[in-house]
């Protein structure tokens, strides 16, 4: 894409699960699109990602102390992105001249490059970039979009600046100003794919097995299977919910009248893959003429499309 010069036309990328750890790295490096490539490669094939050893855990359980003395709370999310960030940007270089630990660097560093270094360089391009995670506290699941500047969704009923996310709310004012989130914390969220449910297991799997039922034509299984998701469906709605570790952030709508989370003080994110994934609500707000798909989900290759 930047080869042919189409990057350099791209408004916006939009990213969801593992794939917002790419493109936050991607701008975090201010590297072309090849040298980034070999960069990464290097960081995923030159140490075990996996070997948990090899992590700077002074540093990361550093931070974890500081965010849970500060807030009084610590999600599976934190431990996570800060694993992430140990590994992904162990070389990273910071453009502004800022020396600052790869655990506390926060959007506001994006902000800067799209804000200053984007219009005085000719050296590289950035579309605007797009980060989403779901909002699973209720069903149907719903979108929460991050980029760099504001976060919220229209289902919550507003948007906030994203420096503000994660501090306590009620009635539309901000009752204490935590830190910004950092980054690292944000790809935990993004790419929490661990956070998963008995409902997601079993909405993922009938899906597929009522489809294969309808190709062999025994409709009469394949509406069994309905009915047994239906039913949970129904048990899942009335707050039989079991989620793995997930997130929790303040509501900033809390307090705030006619708005469908008013009464809860927080919310409940994970990864959005777990509502659909590809990341198209972000684009769609913008009303995009034209969308680019790269599609790396698991059926992807299937000859019918049936995501798209």
């Amino acid at each position: 894409a930047e080869q042919s010069g189409l990057l350099g036309t791209a408004r916006y990328v939009s990213s969801l699960s593992g794939s917002t750890w790419l493109v936050a790295l991607w701008m975090l490096s201010c590297l072309n699109t090849v040298s980034f490539k070999d960069s990464v490669q290097q960081k995923i094939v030159g140490v075990p990602f996996y070997n948990f050893l090899t992590l700077d855990w002074d540093a990361i359980l550093t931070k974890l102390a500081l965010k849970y003395e500060e807030t009084g709370r610590l999600n599976a999310a934190d431990l996570w992105g800060s694993i992430l960030s140990d590994r992904l940007m162990n070389d990273l270089q910071l453009q502004n001249g800022q020396t600052i630990n790869k655990q506390y660097i926060t959007f506001d560093y994006i902000r800067w490059l799209l804000e200053v270094v984007a219009k005085t360089s000719n050296n590289f391009y950035y579309p605007f970039p797009l980060f989403s995670s779901s909002v699973t506290s209720v069903l149907p699941y719903q979108w929460l979009e991050v980029n760099p500047f504001a976060t919220g969704s229209d289902f919550l009923g507003g948007y906030i600046p994203t420096f503000a996310f994660g501090s306590p709310f009620y009635f539309g004012q901000s009752e204490k100003l935590y830190k910004e989130e950092s980054i690292a914390t944000f790809m935990g969220v993004f790419g929490s794919a661990y956070s998963i449910s008995a409902w997601d297991a079993i909405k993922n799997v009938g899906e597929t097995v009522i489809q294969k039922c309808e190709q062999k034509g025994f409709d009469h299984l394949a509406n069994w299977f309905k009915g047994l998701i239906y039913c949970y469906f129904v048990n899942v709605a009335n707050g039989d919910q079991k989620r793995l570790l997930p997130s929790y952030y303040c509501n900033f709508t809390h307090g705030m009248q006619s708005l469908p989370l008013t009464f809860a003080p927080f919310v409940e994110l994970a990864d959005a893959g777990m509502s659909f994934n590809l990341p198209f609500p972000p684009l769609f707000r913008r009303k995009s003429d034209i969308i680019v798909v790269c599609d790396a989900s698991g059926n992807s290759t299937n000859p019918d499309f049936c995501q798209l």
